[in-house]
Order: C-alpha cells, then structure tokens, then sequence
C-alpha cells in the first residue's frame, strides 16, 4: 500500500523489487515452522533468552552496515532503553536459538550489550536459561498473554 496525502493506494505484490543485498537468506526451516504456527499446529511462546544463545541464521548479512537500515536499528535501541523491547522470532537449535530475520531489533541488543532478548519462539523452548515463559499460543485460536509481550 502506497499512501499520500488524501488516498491509499494498493500496489501488487509482484510489482514490488527488493534489492537483493538487502534481503536476509531464506531459512526455511523457519518457514515451514511459521506456517505451522499459523496453521494452529505449533504453538509459540513468549520469553528472555539470553543474547548469547541467540545466533542470527547468517553470518555473513550485515544490516547494521548498510545507511537503509540504520533508522530501523536506531528505531529498536530506543525502545530497548525505554524498556519496550523489540519481539524477535526464533526457533531452538540444540542449545542455541535462531533468529532468522528479526536482524534490526538483534543488532540494537548486540549494540546495547542487552543480557537478553525477548523472543516468540516457535515451539517450546527447552533450555536452563530460558526466564519469564509465557504461552502456548496458537495463531488461529485468538489472543493470550503472548500477545502482550513488549513490556517483559
């Protein structure tokens, strides 16, 4: 959707063009998982983590670096410092969590040096370090308490 001044217009999905270099890599593992949330068959929930068992997908996608999206992490410190943290979605990995494509609001607690991040994690969340669990949701069955995350 297009806005000016005095209407809204909808622009089509195929219409649109993403610079490739600013596009995080397709995880699809993370994909399929979403849609199963969505589907009402994998429940989320909603905790702290750790930032360090949290890695993002690449290692090698760098937003943090690129003048686009400098107002996004910017945008994301500032709510962290007013405690209003940013949700990232992630999934577990053994011990570690992954953070697929949530790279602003990652890079703005890495830049803060942030002890946590507050994560909706599809599936639950098996881990020692895991605080403040909140959950299950499931996207097709209404609201819950997942749903008011921000203030952990």
């Amino acid at each position: 959707m297009k806005h000016s001044k005095d209407k809204v217009e909808h622009v089509r999905l195929d219409e649109i063009t993403v610079d490739e270099c600013f596009a995080p890599p397709i995880d699809q593992l993370f994909v399929e998982k979403y849609i199963r949330f969505k589907e009402g068959s994998l429940p989320a929930y909603v905790c702290k983590i750790p930032i360090v068992y949290v890695k993002p997908l690449s290692l090698t996608y760098y937003p943090e670096e690129w003048p686009p999206f400098l107002p996004f992490i910017e945008t994301c410190k500032n709510k962290i410092k007013e405690k209003d943290y940013p949700v990232i979605w992630v999934y577990q990995q053994g011990r570690f969590f992954v953070m697929s494509d949530d790279y602003p609001a990652y890079y703005a607690y890495i830049e803060l040096e942030h002890p946590f991040i507050v994560a909706r994690c599809l599936g639950k969340p098996e881990h020692p370090a895991i605080r403040q669990l909140h959950g299950p949701t499931y996207a097709n069955k209404g609201r819950s308490n997942c749903d008011r995350t921000s203030k952990l």
